[in-house]
């Protein structure tokens, strides 16, 4: 299959979750292509994906790999993202205007 069909197709999932991954690895001397299970749990939304393991200690490790849209997101919770109101409509602009005249109406 495709790396693009591979794409449609995983679309259709909300979620795509496993106890262990499989990595393919090409050796940079020789080329030879090697296979390895690993014992790492994968977790992919559409936020990204999240690779959950342990350390040689046995303490927990994760690594998180983001989408746009997730990091989006956060730069929008941080205060960073762009100063523009949400809504799509008028309707926010015109409860703001609406409110400064009734300030001004108020003051005279």
């Amino acid at each position: 299959m495709k790396d693009q069909e591979i794409g449609v197709m995983e679309r259709s999932f909300e979620k795509i979750e496993a106890d262990s991954i499989v990595a393919e690895i090409m050796d940079k001397a020789t080329g030879k292509i090697f296979r390895r299970t690993l014992p790492v749990k994968y977790l992919e939304t559409d936020n990204g994906v999240i690779l959950s393991g342990e350390t040689v200690a046995g303490h927990p490790s994760e690594i998180a790999f983001y989408s746009e849209a997730a990091l989006a997101k956060i730069h929008d919770l941080l205060g960073k993202g762009p100063d523009s109101p949400r809504c799509a409509g008028e309707r926010l602009p015109r409860l703001v205007k609406e409110g400064i005249r009734m300030k001004k109406e108020k003051k005279e």
